[in-house]
């Protein structure tokens, strides 16, 4: 048993991770250019903000469409009424809010938008916090003051010139990256359902429909003689642009940790800014540039959580109180635990464990330590979210793991793993999640505790001593 061909990752070569950093550089590169564009388009055209919102609404949902017809046309055509009604109200919270971005961006300079836009993480951990769905650590608080500082370092070195945008632009600005981040959080288990691409269809769908109605009725049609190829060009580019982005975050995402692709994304500030001043000629202040990196300083803080924040949130008290109230049912094995909701600290997966002797059918490589083929429940946290899921394989170095929710390779996570040897769960600080099959992974353990290490080491090595046992019965058995 000293080596076993079981959970092979997919040989990777050192090209595999090109193609997700040039999408994930297209996202940066669209999302910097995209407000500068509109803001060209304000300044050599007459169109209203309704209309370039509508249009930018219309165009992505188009395109969206196209693409989720030929990719998950399953999908939309499974979505109900009560589905639609639902993503309506998410698509009017979230694509509805490029409607007041518009509006914001005509009475204020793409600089000023860039900042107050930045401050979108913020926004998202306050949301997260008050649905229970994250906490607000010393380093966060520290992000998120610091962010708003620089951004009011930023602004205010044009308040003397730019008061009457700072008083109608900014704050309608500030709404839209309120709209947003509420929109991110609430609409994250919808779009974990129905998946990506059919989620933000449906939304821009429902959205373009309402938006285009209002468009029709209040808005004023610009006359046609001064919209110049120029304009049409650039109000294609900002509705494909802002498709495309969905689609290429999407394909980096699928390479790349969310740790990865959140760092790119703090720069897209600090580029939209530099494309303003190069294309429009907005000023470009030293004073501007250290609230801008503060805010990026800030925003950082937000996103990263201490190490110890990824064992924290698997830790809470009331997490572990539920985990306490396992039993062993007496003659038949199984465990029965108390299910326990997700504000009240702990996720337990209401699964009765069970031995198995099948070997899972997943791609092969040699490995050093034999796994055991078993399966128990178990809770992993990325960041500060929490999830659940089981293991079905098991050694001392690592185990099989299958989440609600699909992880990515080379990302970090922290588990409790919940084995019948003892009440308590049983602790990896860090891990790290080295394949991806769907919702299977292949995780190697990093840090774990002496005690837990131990207890890990015990368990495994008892498990094995039953199989042994049990394989030389059924032997004895069949010789019979």
């Amino acid at each position: 048993m000293s080596s076993s061909r079981i959970d092979a990752p997919p040989a990777k070569d050192s090209t595999s991770q090109l193609a997700p950093m040039l999408c994930l550089l297209g996202v940066v590169a669209l999302l910097s250019s995209i407000t500068p564009t509109m803001k060209y388009v304000f300044q050599h055209s007459s169109l209203t903000f309704l209309s370039i919102a509508s249009g930018r609404i219309v165009i992505g949902f188009l395109f969206l469409a196209a693409v989720t017809a030929c990719l998950d046309w399953k999908g939309l055509r499974s979505l109900s009424i009560a589905d639609g009604a639902r993503f309506g109200v998410l698509g009017i919270l979230g694509v509805g809010s490029y409607v007041v971005a518009a509006y914001g961006l005509l009475y204020t300079n793409v600089t000023h938008y860039a900042l107050v836009y930045s401050l979108l993480p913020t926004f998202t951990a306050f949301f997260s916090w008050c649905l229970a769905k994250d906490r607000l650590t010393a380093s966060s608080l520290i992000g998120i003051a610091l962010s708003w500082m620089g951004c009011l370092v930023a602004l205010i070195s044009n308040l003397e010139t730019r008061t009457l945008e700072f008083a109608a632009g900014d704050p309608l600005v500030l709404l839209f990256t309120f709209m947003m981040a509420a929109h991110i959080v609430l609409s994250m288990s919808v779009v974990r359902h129905h998946g990506v691409l059919t989620a933000n269809t449906a939304m821009f769908g429902v959205t373009a429909i309402l938006i285009s109605g209002c468009t029709v009725a209040w808005g004023e049609p610009a006359s046609t003689a001064d919209l110049s190829w120029s304009v049409w060009a650039a109000v294609l580019f900002i509705g494909l642009g802002t498709a495309s982005v969905f689609l290429l975050r999407c394909r980096s995402l699928q390479s790349l940790s969310p740790a990865t692709v959140g760092a790119y994304h703090n720069f897209i500030p600090i580029c939209t800014i530099v494309i303003a001043h190069v294309s429009l000629g907005e000023p470009l202040t030293v004073q501007t540039m250290i609230g801008a990196l503060a805010v990026l300083l800030g925003t950082e803080l937000v996103r990263r959580k201490p190490r110890g924040t990824l064992a924290a949130a698997l830790t809470r008290s009331s997490g572990l109180a539920a985990a306490k109230t396992m039993h062993l049912a007496g003659g038949t094995g199984g465990l029965m635990r108390t299910r326990r909701s997700p504000l009240e600290g702990g996720i337990l997966l209401n699964v009765a464990s069970q031995y198995t002797d099948l070997m899972e059918n997943n791609r092969q490589y040699h490995r050093g330590l034999y796994r055991l083929p078993l399966m128990y429940p178990a809770m992993y946290c990325v960041t500060s979210t929490v999830g659940e899921g089981k293991i079905t394989n098991l050694s001392a170095m690592g185990c099989l793991i299958e989440t609600d929710a699909p992880l990515f390779t080379n990302q970090q996570v922290a588990l409790r793993l919940l084995l019948p040897d003892q009440a308590e769960s049983l602790p990896i600080d860090a891990a790290e999640v080295k394949w991806v099959k769907g919702v299977q992974a292949g995780v190697e353990f990093v840090q774990v505790e002496r005690e837990a290490n131990l207890r890990l080491h015990s368990f495994v090595w008892d498990k094995m001593i039953e199989r042994v046992q049990l394989m030389q019965q059924q032997r004895a058995t069949s010789s019979l």
